[in-house]
């Protein structure tokens, strides 16, 4: 499963207004009632069960980032949230610093293998944000091009400009760095992608 089966871009929040994992929770919550992904008399059930979760451990694993989580037998599908805090959230998070990036997601009761997968994808897409952090840092001016996420990811990574496809996001470029494994990658004309770019170095992740 990826983000882009559950996550569309009227569930991202570009500026969080919360100030601690409690309020976030319920702000990213807010946004699915009004989105029509969790029913409005459910609300708070659901809010108890994911503050309930979040007692036991906070969700805050480090690097700015907090995914708060749970199962429960009022929705039929994972669902789930994205916010962006400008400030940074308090968490309790493991490194002890503010998270920056909250990903909030729900799946249905008894479903304890999605439940993992989808909380082993999250935390791999997050972390990558740390990866481009680097770069951006080192100089770079990162292009970018996803056959699904464009629509979601776009809010999540600002300063990144996204590509119309992959070929344009080689194009110029000194090095191409591959992050996901959609099949239209595996079948990439590497001889065009190479004639496309500047430099010739390929990182496959």
């Amino acid at each position: 499963m990826e983000l882009a089966d559950f996550l569309t871009k009227e569930q991202v929040v570009t500026d969080l207004k919360a100030s601690d994992r409690w309020e976030a929770i319920e702000e990213l919550i807010d946004l699915l009632v009004d989105k029509g992904r969790i029913k409005s008399e459910h609300r708070e059930a659901i809010v108890s069960v994911v503050k309930n979760r979040e007692t036991s451990m906070s969700t805050g694993i480090g690097f700015g980032i907090g995914i708060p989580h749970a199962s429960t037998d009022l929705i039929d599908d994972v669902t789930g949230a994205f916010g962006r805090s400008k400030a940074g959230v308090n968490f309790d998070a493991l490194d002890n610093q503010p998270v920056n990036l909250v990903m909030l997601f729900l799946v249905p009761q008894g479903q304890f293998q999605k439940h993992l997968h989808t909380l082993a994808k999250i935390a791999k897409v997050l972390h990558k944000k740390e990866f481009r952090k680097a770069l951006e840092d080192a100089g770079a001016t990162i292009v970018a091009y996803d056959p699904e996420g464009m629509e979601v990811a776009a809010p999540m990574m600002p300063s990144v400009t996204m590509a119309s496809d992959a070929y344009e996001a080689a194009d110029g470029a000194d090095a191409l760095v591959l992050v996901t494994e959609w099949d239209i990658f595996r079948a990439l004309d590497l001889k065009r992608i190479a004639a496309a770019m500047a430099g010739k170095a390929l990182i496959d992740l």
